[in-house]
């Protein structure tokens, strides 16, 4: 009933606007917003930073996506750089910077030409790159700065490291991560909690050969991510791994060919606040309410700017004898092994 209520209304302001003569455009006049994304991780050999602009124009938009100009800076038109700060830590583990160390890393451009197809220009991708390996420290804070050298428009953002994983205290269905076992085709996987990590994902790289064939071949499965709030950041938590369904839908041809287990690879990743908000406002939404907010950390234009923490466990090798539960478990799921 209440929608009657407001028709006399909603027509009334139809009116108004169809009596006025004032025309409307709606490209207004354009102001410089640059589209900032970067990831700092302490164990990557080079970080990169991937700088665009928003564009505005009369005409085909869509067109307008596949001339570089609209969206991508030219070579030497930005001054791309971060600085870092040393900090100070408060409650739950939060760095917050007090001043300048004098350490700053300035980035280089360089076009990539494998961008794949899509709505924007490809294949060409201008990015900026700096060597940071062994450079970045977990105890301080790095503020991204970026100016266009020729209009002066400038955007920053800061953020602080993820702390280091502990590899001795990650642990699958309890025992040290040497050992893989696996109970009702699954596998629990639990690590302690990683300073300033506020979101967790594991992935694990299944390692197999074809008898006959030379070449390794391999599948990744990745877990469930898992969110960590303030409050629990001092316990540990653990994440699930539904193993043995998605390997079976991974590995292909298993009905014809015979398969031999190779190894098993353990990833975790570790991410920051601002990748923690910046995944849960991205993902697909779950409920009938479409509409999706826009999270960005980057001051004076959009992006975001974050930093992760990676850990790697290579080459776990399982048992192999026949009669292990290991062996039991792939010869059930009836994939070749």
């Amino acid at each position: 009933m209440k929608i009657f209520r407001l028709l006399p209304v909603a027509f009334a302001v139809l009116f108004a606007f169809s009596a006025c003569n004032n025309e409307f455009s709606p490209n207004a006049e354009w102001r410089e917003t640059m589209v900032v994304y970067g990831l700092l991780d302490q164990g990557d050999d080079t970080t990169w930073i991937r700088v665009q602009k928003c564009f505005l124009g009369e005409g085909d938009m869509l067109a307008m996506t596949s001339i570089m100009d609209s969206s991508n800076y030219a070579e030497g038109e930005l001054d791309v750089r971060v600085v870092e700060w040393d900090a100070v830590e408060r409650a739950s583990g939060v760095l917050e910077k007090t001043s300048e160390t004098g350490k700053v890393f300035e980035f280089r451009y360089k076009m990539l030409t494998d961008k794949p197809e899509g709505g924007f220009y490809a294949p060409q991708q201008p990015v900026y790159y700096c060597r940071t390996k062994g450079q970045l420290d977990n105890t301080k804070v790095y503020e991204l700065r970026v100016q266009n050298r020729t209009t002066g428009a400038l955007v920053t953002a800061e953020t602080p490291l993820v702390g280091t994983i502990d590899p001795n205290a990650i642990k699958v269905n309890n025992s040290q991560i040497g050992s893989f076992t696996f109970l009702s085709g699954k596998a629990s996987i639990a690590w302690n909690n990683v300073p300033r990590a506020r979101v967790f994902q594991p992935m694990i790289r299944f390692s197999y050969r074809n008898v006959g064939c030379d070449s390794l071949m391999s599948v990744d499965i990745l877990c469930p991510t898992r969110e960590v709030t303030n409050e629990l950041v001092l316990n540990s938590q653990v994440s699930q791994v539904f193993f043995g369904s998605e390997l079976t839908k991974q590995i292909e041809d298993h009905e014809t060919l015979k398969n031999l287990h190779d190894s098993i690879t353990l990833y975790l990743f570790a991410g920051d606040e601002n990748m923690k908000m910046y995944r849960s406002v991205s993902a697909p939404p779950t409920t009938i309410v479409q509409e999706r907010g826009i999270y960005t950390n980057i001051n004076g234009g959009l992006g975001v700017f974050a930093s992760r923490s990676t850990h790697v466990s290579r080459n776990l090798k399982v048992p192999l004898d026949a009669n292990s539960e290991y062996r039991r478990f792939l010869k059930s799921l009836n994939i070749g092994f």
